[in-house]
């Protein structure tokens, strides 16, 4: 009897553990999945936008247009981990098509873009001056960027370093460092699996900067935007206000109370009065 007890018992804690096993194992695949049905989930392009692909330094950049024959266009550069199908990025591409010509891009590693990130801002800049010449090409007489924290970062130093634009804004653009990573590389290769799986190739190390606080000054007399969104919980509102404070004439300073992190929808028409004001 004491026997059968025994084995009963023993199949009762078996069963236990494959309950636990189970529980953990879709909370393990929930915490995978559920980001990239969420947070990074993507959207189709709003209508009249028209892809294509533009060879940069044999890394084949996917681009959309949104080409209405204005004389003034801008370009939307997403963050890091995003894509121009991002729901967010979407969203601001389909308000700024009512007022002037749209150009998107996927930084390389992001979305249907070749090659793989690595953070330097120097990098991004390289790939959105390029952008920036090639639509200055096709006749526009004003040519402006929106970027999105990384992308924000590149579009400071694409503009310090001479590209030829008519005005810049910067939503949620790093300052400086976020902890003791301040210049260095590390590795990534942990992160890697699970930035594939949301849609980012990311390098097998990360070596981000130079930071746009060292730049930001080289802006003007280019006229700078910079946008801090009240809800970001990557940079506080001082990061903004330091490049505010260092950024020289002319530049604007906007607050977005109940904004999250590189959202530029709630400041859109804000943003689209000031472009009207500097690049009319």
């Amino acid at each position: 009897m004491k026997f059968r007890n025994l084995i009963r018992l023993g199949g009762n804690r078996v069963r236990s553990w494959c309950r636990v096993a189970l529980a953990a194992g879709l909370l393990v695949g929930a915490a995978w999945v559920a980001p990239r049905l969420l947070w990074f989930r993507r959207r189709p392009l709003p209508e009249g936008f028209q892809r294509e692909r533009l060879d940069v330094d044999s890394v084949g950049l996917a681009v959309a247009r949104h080409y209405a024959a204005r004389d003034r266009a801008i370009i939307v550069a997403h963050g890091l981990l995003k894509t121009m199908n991002s729901p967010s990025m979407v969203r601001t591409l389909r308000g700024l098509s009512r007022h002037m010509d749209v150009v998107a891009f996927d930084f390389p590693g992001h979305g249907y873009s070749d090659g793989a990130c690595d953070l330097d801002f120097r990098t991004c800049a390289h790939y959105l001056a390029h952008l920036v010449e090639e639509t200055r090409s096709r006749g526009y007489r004003r040519v402006a960027v929106i970027g999105h924290s990384m992308g924000a970062a590149a579009a400071i130093l694409a503009a310090a370093h001479g590209a030829p634009l008519d005005a810049v804004v910067a939503v949620s653009p790093p300052a400086l460092a976020i902890g003791k990573h301040t210049s260095n590389s590390w590795s990534i290769r942990w992160l890697r699996p699970w930035a594939r799986f949301m849609g980012t190739c990311l390098a097998e190390r990360l070596a981000p900067g130079p930071w746009p606080v060292e730049y930001v000054a080289d802006v003007s007399p280019i006229p700078l935007l910079i946008i801090h969104n009240g809800l970001d919980t990557l940079f506080g509102r001082e990061n903004t206000e330091t490049l505010y404070a260092i950024a020289r004439p002319p530049k604007g300073y906007l607050h977005i109370p109940l904004a999250l992190h590189a959202d530029s929808v709630p400041s859109l028409e804000r943003i689209v009065a000031w472009l009207d004001k500097f690049m009319p």
